[in-house]
């Protein structure tokens, strides 16, 4: 536990540094530190902990092809579920896209991976890539286009095939689909993982994570969080109870308990539960919607961390 709390405090120490680094740097090179972090770590560090963490993955059980499934659903239960809160608050339209993309997009990648592989270790931080299999679909298909609906200025829309077809040529998407690829080969092919990798995966995982946070940092703007602090409470709920809870029901379903020791399901409570991605606030910003609002909801979103991590501690070991 105590090192949890130490990776906990890295986290937040992390982020008040890229924070703290923004008031005195000019914009442009802050935009070409954060971007460069951002590639470092998206093109480098990740491709090759997945490939390498995946090829000793316990994924040739055919129960395992239901986490893209359930990935998908835990984002859509959280954007819908959120969207209903919405309507009980009166939020208006615009407000309420802010609630879907907040209650949808879920920090899968750096926080959800970092505490799979602190919780779990390398064999869960592999299926992480198997559960965010469907991520992009639902932010550049559901999400962005929903915002860009709910904003006054609409635009030309955009048919799915399109969206398909630019989330597929994105260089980044292709690197993540490569690493997959080669990691289920190195698993099927029989070959033993030399044992120095669990030395490397056991620095960069934490590293990636650190340079996204800082580099989240950089980017990042205080609203007004007094304002909607009742907003935040209720995206908590969402992300880090309610659809945490329906998504055990539908690991249990899938018979996710009985595969490596229930290694998918705790995997999958840990991803379910997970706060508001920062790419949450991407639409908002680009569709000239609330933006305080988005703001607000991602900080309390993230900073509930220091209970919702505790929490997993307890919960994870009796399942």
């Amino acid at each position: 536990m105590n090192s949890m709390v130490s990776y906990l405090l890295m986290i937040f120490l992390c982020l008040a540094a890229g924070y703290g680094t923004k008031q005195f740097i000019a914009e442009e090179l802050n935009g070409k530190i954060r971007i460069s972090l951002q590639k470092l770590v998206i093109a480098g560090f990740i491709p090759f902990t997945v490939a390498t963490s995946i090829w000793i993955a316990p994924i040739r059980n055919l129960s395992i092809v239901a986490l893209p499934f359930l990935g998908m659903s835990a984002l859509a239960a959280g954007s819908f579920i959120a969207l209903f809160f919405s309507r009980i608050l009166k939020k208006d339209k615009r407000d309420g896209a802010v609630f879907f993309v907040s209650g949808g997009f879920t920090n899968l990648g750096s926080i959800g991976g970092l505490l799979s592989f602190l919780f779990l270790g390398e064999q869960a931080f592999a299926l992480v890539s198997f559960y965010m299999f469907f991520e992009k679909i639902w932010y550049f298909g559901f999400g962005f286009p929903y915002a860009r609906r709910c904003s006054y200025g609409e635009g030309k829309k955009e048919s799915m095939k399109e969206t398909l077809r630019k989330m597929f040529v994105d260089p980044f998407v292709i690197m993540s689909l490569l690493s997959m690829v080669i990691g289920v080969l190195l698993n099927y092919s029989g070959l033993d993982r030399p044992a120095y990798f669990e030395r490397i995966n056991g620095i960069l995982v934490p590293l990636g994570t650190y340079f996204l946070i800082f580099s989240i940092g950089l980017g990042m703007r205080l609203g007004a969080v007094g304002k909607y602090w009742k907003e935040g409470l209720i995206i908590v709920l969402v992300k880090s109870l309610i659809t945490p809870v329906l998504m055990i029901g539908l690991s249990f379903l899938f018979g996710l308990d009985e595969i490596a020791g229930g290694l998918p399901l705790k995997t999958v409570v840990i991803l379910s539960s997970m706060p508001v991605a920062f790419v949450a606030l991407v639409p908002p910003s680009v569709y000239k919607l609330n933006l305080d609002l988005a703001n607000s909801l991602w900080l309390i979103s993230n900073g509930s961390l220091v209970i919702i991590i505790p929490v997993l501690s307890k919960i994870i070991p009796l399942l």
